[in-house]
């Protein structure tokens, strides 16, 4: 899961997760401290940011979720 704030595109966060059973996976990502410093102005500002989650099981499937979301503090 990568989490690209502003504009630019510019990648913040990236997490990577294996499940062994179908189901519902909660991810949290971490960034550096320059990037959550831009996520909390963002916040403050109330813009949006596009989350792109890209799904892979282990037979080759792919499949990609772009979700704009609204940020909050």
């Amino acid at each position: 899961m990568t989490l690209a704030a502003f504009a630019s595109g510019k990648v913040v966060g990236f997490r990577l997760a294996t499940a062994d059973t179908a189901g519902t996976l909660a991810l949290e990502f971490g960034s550096s401290r320059h990037a959550a410093a831009a996520l909390r102005r963002a916040a403050a500002a109330h813009r949006r940011v596009l989350v792109h989650l890209t799904v892979k099981d282990w037979a080759g499937n792919k499949r990609i979720y772009e979700r704009a979301v609204r940020l909050a503090l």
